[in-house]
């Protein structure tokens, strides 16, 4: 120290201690090429923001400036505030230089010069004619020699609002923006390639952390380009003056995506407490994305990142609880720790509590560049592990295919045994009751035309002697006749029953079946009038598949059966389109009010069958027989209780 040197120190050192006011010392300007503002700047708050350069100078006179340290921040504020330094040009300095101001992402920043118009160098006012193309805020200055000029800076806006300065000579500047251009470039193309990369991770494996991943990439990218100035080259002019507000969008943006990978990142870890913070954190970016246009803007975003700031713990707690082992725990907690350090310095210049932009941006950025060298290996070797975990969970599930397709094919093999027994069993069964059936019914229906022959006998034989007939005769020819009935349908049913029974396959001629069938009813009715109207071409044959004569004497017997003694069946049968049209009408007994269609199911008849015998099987056995092969039936009643039915059967061949 020079001799007095400490004598000044101790007497500013008093000064202070007697709350005297110190006023900066002007910047002297030698044989250097730049120089550093910070020590030299003095602040003045303007809450109204409705001074003026007069009232300012005015209070400077009155000595109302705080002198500050260093580079000046004051945060998210609305006040208006006055900077104020002044320059004197040494011997060795040219007199003609250019002040350079930090970060270029203010709103509104007006330089006032002695004897010139102010001239505004903010974000939302920069116009695109600079004095010199550099990502920053940059103003020529004419200096007078071994005169203090006097410089005021006016600084207002919704964005944090931080400041320094230089001033520089003309080369100095140059190769100062040179370099600085070429690092931004360089860190912003390696921000794309990051960018790029998620992305292609997430498009591959769709695996959400790597698109939150990008996005956040992308938001820190957006935000840096603004606070650098980079957007004068990146921003065609007309969006250049949205940029501040951009600035501020991407703040809400950064967070949210931030919010989201992290969430994605360590969903498998989560507590429902931390679930519950996230969704907070989430809550609160989007409401800072959403007060983004608004000039509380700052409010909400101090506070939001003051609570943006309790996530580090619990991202280290996260961290730690998801590695396997305790040493790579406090690895992966320090290494993170050491990526969120920039993201925390960055925040703190935000809010006003560190001063200097360009530490923050560097922070910044070199918490960027380690973050995606730690947190992009990891997640490829986390998409690796996942993929693996895939593969292993694909071929475990093909090998519990395979044995449960195994136990399926033998207990399929088992129940295809134990069918082929039951339906042998059946079959075996079936044609036993076949068996009996027929055997019955050859040795069944002797006895019974016997005694059905003498009954007949004894009936004619009392009806020529003028007698009255026997209630008991009467009484046996009725059981007779059930007997019949009840055999017929018997027979019918267990031939339906048998997909293998012969009459499928047997065709019988048309004309020859409805003549030989209507004889055979005859002979059973030998009292009724039944009329054959014949369609048929005698050259032509018509064959039809066998269990057609069922079929037709099923029809006739209802329709003898439920008709009364005087009135007439007629039976029509034609051959049109190969198709056999077989017609069987009658007159009923009485009316009957049930749908025709349920008089085809099982055990149903008709409210005209009261006191006559039958099971209701007539008609099903009917419906069976033509549907299954391929035809058709009806039932209509007509006026004056006249029922048709109506069959549709195709030819055999």
């Amino acid at each position: 120290m020079r001799p007095g040197g400490w004598r000044g120190a101790l007497l500013l050192l008093l000064l202070l201690l007697a709350g005297a006011r110190v006023q900066a010392v002007p910047l002297v300007l030698g044989e250097e090429e730049s120089y550093d503002l910070a020590g030299y700047l003095e602040v003045l708050e303007d809450p109204s923001g409705v001074l003026g350069v007069a009232e300012v100078q005015e209070a400077a006179r009155r000595g109302e400036f705080r002198p500050l340290k260093g580079a000046f921040a004051a945060g998210y504020s609305r006040s208006a505030y006055w900077l104020r330094f002044e320059l004197l040009r040494g011997r060795g300095f040219p007199a003609s230089c250019l002040l350079q101001f930090l970060p270029p992402s203010i709103e509104q920043v007006t330089l006032y010069l002695p004897g010139a118009s102010p001239l505004h160098l903010g974000s939302a006012d920069r116009i695109a004619a600079q004095a010199l193309m550099y990502p920053a805020l940059v103003a020529p200055v004419e200096l007078p020699p071994l005169a203090p000029v006097a410089v005021y800076l006016r600084l207002a806006g919704i964005n944090t609002i931080a400041l320094q300065g230089s001033v520089y000579t003309s080369t100095a500047l140059s190769s100062s923006t040179d370099r600085y251009i070429v690092w931004l470039s360089a860190f912003f193309g390696a921000t794309l390639i990051l960018f790029l990369v998620s992305l292609i991770l997430f498009f591959s494996s769709r695996s959400r952390y790597f698109l939150f991943f990008a996005l956040y990439v992308l938001s820190i990218f957006l935000s840096l380009v603004i606070i650098t100035g980079m957007d004068a080259f990146f921003f065609p002019d007309w969006l250049r003056p949205y940029s501040a507000l951009m600035l501020r969008a991407s703040l809400g943006f950064l967070l949210l995506a931030f919010t989201l990978f992290i969430a994605e990142l360590f969903q498998e870890k989560m507590t429902a407490l931390v679930w519950r913070y996230f969704r907070l954190l989430a809550f609160l970016a989007l409401l800072t994305l959403a007060a983004s246009p608004f000039v509380f803007f700052g409010s909400v975003a101090s506070v939001v990142m003051m609570i943006f700031v309790g996530v580090i713990p619990v991202l280290v707690w996260l961290s730690f609880r998801m590695m396997p082992s305790v040493l790579s725990g406090l690895v992966s907690a320090f290494v993170l720790l050491l990526n969120m350090s920039g993201y925390f310095v960055y925040y703190l210049h935000l809010i006003g509590i560190i001063a200097d932009s360009i530490i923050a941006t560097y922070a910044v950025e070199a918490s960027m560049m380690l973050h995606a060298f730690s947190i992009l290996p990891a997640l490829v070797v986390r998409l690796w592990q996942s993929e693996r975990r895939r593969v292993e969970d694909t071929k475990m599930t093909a090998l519990e295919a395979e044995a449960l397709a195994e136990k399926i094919r033998k207990e399929l093999s088992i129940c295809n045994a134990r069918l082929e027994v039951s339906l042998a069993a059946e079959r075996s069964a079936t044609q036993r009751i076949e068996t009996f059936l027929s055997i019955v019914s050859h040795d069944y229906r002797a006895p019974l035309a016997v005694i059905k022959g003498n009954v007949d006998l004894i009936s004619r034989v009392e009806r020529e002697e003028g007698r009255s007939e026997d209630p008991s005769v009467i009484k046996i020819q009725r059981a007779v006749k059930r007997l019949n009935e009840l055999m017929d349908v018997s027979l019918a049913k267990s031939r339906l029953l048998r997909d293998d029974d012969p009459g499928h396959a047997t065709e019988l001629e048309v004309r020859q079946l409805v003549q030989e069938q209507v004889a055979a009813v005859r002979l059973l009715w030998p009292d009724r009038t039944i009329d054959i109207e014949m369609g048929v071409n005698h050259d032509e044959p018509s064959p039809v598949a066998g269990l057609f004569d069922i079929v037709l004497y099923n029809l006739l017997d209802n329709a003898l059966k439920y008709s009364p003694q005087d009135t007439s069946v007629t039976v029509s049968c034609a051959v049109r389109d190969r198709v056999v049209a077989l017609c069987v009408s009658n007159v009923t007994l009485s009316d009957f009010h049930e749908q025709s269609e349920r008089l085809f199911e099982q055990f149903i008849r008709g409210g005209n069958a009261v006191g006559s015998a039958g099971a209701g099987l007539g008609l099903w056995v009917v419906q069976q027989i033509v549907e299954r092969h391929g035809g058709q039936v009806f039932l209509k009643r007509l006026k004056n209780r006249k029922v048709i039915v109506d069959v549709l059967l195709p030819l055999s061949s």
